[in-house]
């Protein structure tokens, strides 16, 4: 018979306090699972900011396994992984997905925190711009406006956070021909961009060269090639000459010469801009839309030479990129 050894009083209180402790911990530290999640958003985002797209897409997509598998109030940490993984899938023009995820997270949101909470109004807004590459204006429309409402109500209409919501409705309002109304949209984000961030940031570059389309759209030529030639340049310091980011803007300033008649000068900045996002290994990164127009336009000015083969050759192109992206409408510039 075996005989168990009696447990002394003070045995049985340090095991108890242990199990307290224990108990206690696991309420107030992240599970295992989740602080694994954690770090492979982190190497996912590593992976993304490196173009390899797929060890990203990876990453993301174990990483929402781990959060689903997790307790039930770590529900947010999965809406965050989902809202990462829809970004992804939407700069890889994979739209439909795209949506699935962000109204997953946008749900998730809404039944932890409600309606007016800032990383929904976020998640919203990359929404809408799902919405906006689909040519689903409405929702679009809806969903950006929602977001711009509900940060402006917490940190207020001039906060940074009210930026991006400002951008989507500019490019939404340029998808639909409303040019003055996305330009004053525009404006209001650069400013709150510049003010913030300073000149020299993405999102500055970005905001600088949807300004330069509506300038070009209302008549304003020569607003629109001082803007486009100051985003160049300061595109060449953050970048460099060989990036294809760069090579966006220097399509914007191409643009601008081609409508004030120097289409000598255009043809030879389109076929920089071209050169390096057929060349450039980081190209794929760019928007559908930002790696189509300077194709598009380039070949559109060789056919006004009469130079009709090399046209064709780029318009073949043009058309290969689109129906690898069925998904996507490309919002119009002018």
């Amino acid at each position: 018979m075996i005989v168990l050894p009696r447990l002394k009083p003070i045995f049985i209180t340090a095991t108890l306090l242990s199990l307290a402790f224990c108990s206690a911990w696991l309420q107030v530290e992240r599970p295992l699972l989740v602080q694994l999640a954690d770090k492979m958003d982190a190497a996912a985002n590593h992976c993304q900011d490196s173009n390899r797209i797929e060890e990203a897409k990876f990453l993301y997509k174990g990483s929402v396994f781990l959060t689903r598998l997790s307790p039930a109030r770590y529900q947010t940490e999965t809406a965050c992984s989902l809202n990462n993984l829809a970004t992804l899938e939407r700069d890889q023009e994979h739209l439909k997905e795209a949506t699935g995820y962000l109204l997953e997270s946008l749900q998730i949101f809404n039944s932890r925190w409600g309606d007016r909470h800032p990383q929904k109004a976020r998640v919203m807004n990359n929404l809408a711009e799902v919405y906006l590459y689909r040519g689903m204006y409405d929702e679009s429309e809806r969903y950006a406006e929602g977001a711009r409402a509900i940060l402006a109500d917490r940190f207020g209409d001039d906060s940074i956070e009210v930026a991006q919501p400002l951008s989507t409705l500019s490019d939404l309002r340029r998808a639909q021909g409303k040019f003055v109304s996305a330009k004053i949209c525009c404006e209001k984000s650069l400013s709150i961009l510049g003010r913030y961030y300073g000149e020299k940031h993405p999102l500055c570059l970005s905001a600088m060269g949807d300004l330069t389309c509506c300038y070009s759209a209302l008549g304003q030529p020569k607003a629109a090639e001082s803007l486009a030639r100051k985003a160049h340049e300061l595109s060449i310091e953050m970048y460099g000459k060989q990036n294809p980011k760069t090579a966006v803007l220097l399509s914007n300033l191409a643009c601008c010469m081609q409508k004030k008649g120097d289409l000598v000068g255009a043809e030879r900045l389109l076929r920089e801009s071209v050169r390096l996002l057929q060349s450039h290994p980081s190209a794929q990164g760019i928007c559908l839309s930002n790696r189509v127009a300077p194709r598009a336009n380039l070949a559109w000015l060789l056919r006004e030479q009469n130079k009709k083969e090399e046209a064709q050759k780029l318009e073949e192109e043009v058309q290969t990129i689109l129906s690898a992206n069925p998904q996507t409408i490309l919002p119009r510039s002018d």
